[in-house]
């Protein structure tokens, strides 16, 4: 494209501009009734929407650790956002309708994420600041809710493992047992040189088998405990510093640009009515 091009393409968009605000001219009153309403709308929406800030509350996952000091959940990451969106968080809004009659007009949403490589579920809502007292009461009973559940679940989990250990120091002591009989009947014989390689085998079993036992019962004792890592939620449910979107401000000079574009296109709209009105009139005549 040439300079002489560009310099047509320059003056076209500049009668096009032109031909627009004459346009716009000459249906005032539409384009300033189109462009104050859209404009009082959205500054109207914009203030109802502003002063939102954010809620939020991180509550730890139960679950056991590991030897490797990892955590193993209770239950994983999709369970917990499935059970506190379709159970936990209806129920706690039920219960609250009561004591906040505006819950049934307008309840907060509530989301639920588990961040990649956590081992907490964080819980989040935006409100109003006046809003503060009943949002951060729900967020809180909704993280006791999730607490008292997942303590459930994991003494449910501890009873189980105790019964399974309580079973295998049952077998190994069962086992202890009968190595020592075996070995006691070899020495009663007398048979010490002909089976000194089976006494041996016996003895190194039976050292090997007290060591367990020793494990399994201090694991009994005091590892089940220590190794158990209960829900609890990381304090009360806080209130963002300051509020979230872009402020009133931005957003009505936003909404003041959007009115005169609607404006423009109003006009825009009734003059090419005109026209055709206009054409099919001399058409007919």
């Amino acid at each position: 494209m040439n300079t002489s091009d560009m310099e047509q393409n320059s003056m076209a968009n500049e009668v096009d501009l032109l031909a627009l605000i004459v346009i716009a001219r000459r249906h005032l009153r539409i384009f300033v009734a189109t462009a104050l309403l859209v404009t009082v709308i959205g500054i109207t929406v914009s203030a109802f929407l502003s002063g939102q800030y954010g809620y939020s509350v991180a509550v730890q996952l139960g679950g056991l650790r590991d030897e490797k000091n990892s955590l193993i959940l209770i239950e994983d990451p999709q369970t917990v956002m499935a059970e506190l969106q379709t159970s936990i968080i209806p129920q706690v809004l039920g219960d609250y309708g009561q004591k906040y009659p505006d819950l049934a007009k307008r309840a907060p949403q509530i989301e639920v994420k588990v961040p990649l490589g956590s081992e907490a579920v964080v819980i989040t809502t935006e409100g109003k600041a006046n809003q503060e007292k009943m949002i951060v009461d729900i967020l809180d009973s909704i993280a006791r809710a999730f607490d008292d559940r997942q303590g459930v679940l994991l003494h449910q989990r501890v009873d189980t493992l105790r019964s399974l250990l309580i079973d295998t120091i049952a077998k190994s002591e069962l086992d202890l047992t009968q190595l020592k009989k075996s070995r006691d009947a070899i020495v009663a014989k007398g048979d010490m040189t002909s089976k000194y390689l089976t006494l041996l085998l016996i003895n190194d079993e039976i050292s090997k088998l007290q060591d367990h036992l020793f494990i399994l019962r201090q694991q009994l004792q005091v590892g089940l405990v220590s190794d158990v890592i209960y829900s609890h939620a990381f304090g009360t449910a806080q209130r963002s510093a300051r509020p979230s979107g872009p402020g009133l401000a931005v957003t009505s000079l936003l909404s003041l640009l959007a009115g005169l574009f609607c404006g423009f296109l109003a006009a825009l709209a009734v003059h090419l009515l005109d026209l055709a009105r206009t054409r099919a009139a001399g058409g007919q005549a």
